[in-house]
C-alpha cells in the first residue's frame, strides 16, 4: 500500500521539519512510506490545485488530507472549504485514490476554534455521506475542559509540539483505513 498526506503546516511538521512530522512518526512505527506532500501557509483551495503535481505523480492507494487551520485564519467560510475538501476527494476516487480526512487539530483562539468547528462538521458529514475513512486529529490534541489543544501538545497554540505530533500519529490507524470491511 502506498500513501500520501496532502496538507499544511501541521503535515509539513512545522517548526521542526518533515522527519519529526506525524507523517514521519507513522512512518517509523508502520514500518510504511508516506508521501510528506505539507505545504507551510497552505489554503484548502491551493490544495485543490497542488493535487495533480504533488499527489499525482506518486500514484498513492491512499490519502489523507489535512487542512482548514490557514482557511480559519484567512477568514474563508466553511462552505468553500468544504467544498474545497470534496474537490479533493472527488479527484482522488477518480484517479483510484481513496481519500481519508483528517479533522483539523485544535487552536488555543476561541474565535478561530470556533470557525475550524464548523469546518470539522462539514468534513465529517462529507465523510458520512460518501463513505470516506476519518482520522480525528482534534481530539488527539484537545483538552476537553478548554476545547483547544492540551497543554504542552503544541509551541505556540497551533501548531503541534513533539509531543502534539507523537499524539497526531497514534490518531493514525493504518490497518482501519486500509480494511474496506471496517465500518466508518
Amino acid at each position: 500500500m502506498k500513501f500520501a498526506a496532502l496538507g499544511d503546516s501541521i503535515t509539513y511538521g512545522f517548526p521542526f521539519s518533515t522527519s519529526m512530522s506525524w507523517v514521519a512518526v507513522v512512518e517509523e512505527r508502520e514500518g510504511v512510506t508516506i508521501i510528506n506532500c505539507g505545504m507551510c501557509g497552505d489554503i484548502t483551495a491551493n490544495m485543490v490545485y497542488r493535487f495533480d503535481y504533488d499527489v499525482l505523480p506518486h500514484r498513492p492507494d491512499y490519502l489523507i488530507i489535512l487542512g482548514g487551520a490557514n482557511d480559519a485564519y484567512s477568514g474563508i467560510a466553511a462552505e468553500k472549504v468544504a467544498g474545497n475538501i470534496e474537490k479533493i476527494c472527488s479527484k482522488s476516487r477518480m484517479e483510484n485514490i481513496e481519500p481519508v480526512i483528517g479533522l483539523p487539530t485544535p487552536v488555543a483562539e476561541y474565535y478561530i476554534e470556533r470557525v475550524l468547528k464548523s469546518y470539522r462538521s462539514l468534513m465529517k458529514a462529507i465523510a458520512r455521506d460518501n463513505g470516506y475513512r476519518v482520522i480525528d486529529f482534534y481530539s488527539a490534541l484537545l483538552d476537553p475542559a478548554t476545547g483547544g489543544p492540551a497543554a504542552g501538545l503544541t509551541v505556540d497554540g497551533v501548531h503541534p509540539s513533539i509531543e502534539g505530533y507523537e499524539r497526531m500519529a497514534e490518531a493514525v490507524d493504518l490497518k482501519a483505513i486500509t480494511n474496506k470491511n471496517a465500518q466508518q
